[in-house]
């Protein structure tokens, strides 16, 4: 999320340089010599929401077989997945299961097995259907876990109340020196999205140009 140019001051890292999530900057990973203070409270007021994803790739669409045709989303209330998508409107045997807020911290950190057994259950529960019947269909699995990723600790950011704020401070350039970018430091109506963090990604090269033009003049 911050990128350092002709630095004044220091970045120290463990796992990650440079670039980092409002989750890794709260959880002390990454630290700023000299301590920028605006920045630490700006994240501070901010929080990281779960979630959890499941990518099941399966030998067939088998989900028409039981008379679910054209399906872009499937909804499954109470379900430890809820929320299921395909990859309309390309067409292929491929659902996507999601898990945000109090279902995904019931599953985060249970590792891949308890996480892809919750989804089949899900799924299968959805289509009036046996798990295993779900299993046996299934190619390839993937997991996202966000919240165990150490490079994430978190999937997206959002504000609480009083702190409606803290995105433009955390946008702002320190000295020239130091630019912010990604969805937490968009202030324009899109935080917790790709195109959000990747506007805030123009914006900050924007002000990198800038100031190599103001000094190139």
């Amino acid at each position: 999320m911050a990128q350092g140019l002709r630095s004044r001051g220091r970045i120290r890292s463990g796992d990650s340089d440079r670039h980092s999530s409002v989750g890794v900057l709260q959880s002390g990973a990454v630290r700023f010599i000299p301590e920028l203070k605006e920045k630490d409270a700006a994240v501070r007021n901010l929080m990281m929401g779960h979630v959890v994803k499941v990518i099941l790739s399966f030998d067939s669409p088998f989900w028409e077989e039981c008379g679910v045709t054209h399906l872009s989303f499937l909804h499954a209330r109470g379900e430890k997945f809820p929320t299921w998508w395909t990859t309309r409107p390309m067409a292929a045997p491929i659902l996507v299961g999601w898990a945000g807020g109090p279902p995904a911290e019931e599953l985060t950190l249970k590792g891949r097995d308890f996480i892809l057994g919750a989804a089949m259950e899900s799924l299968a529960n959805a289509l009036n259907l046996d798990a295993r019947s779900v299993e046996r269909r299934i190619d390839s699995a993937f997991v996202a876990d966000w919240q165990a990723d150490p490079f994430s600790i978190g999937a997206y950011s959002w504000a609480p109340v009083g702190a409606i704020t803290a995105s433009m401070t955390l946008a702002e350039p320190v000295e020239d020196t130091l630019f912010f970018a990604g969805e937490a430091t968009d202030s324009g109506g899109n935080p917790a999205t790709m195109h959000g963090a990747i506007a805030t990604g123009y914006r900050a090269a924007e002000e990198c140009l800038s100031i190599e033009r103001r000094q190139a003049a």
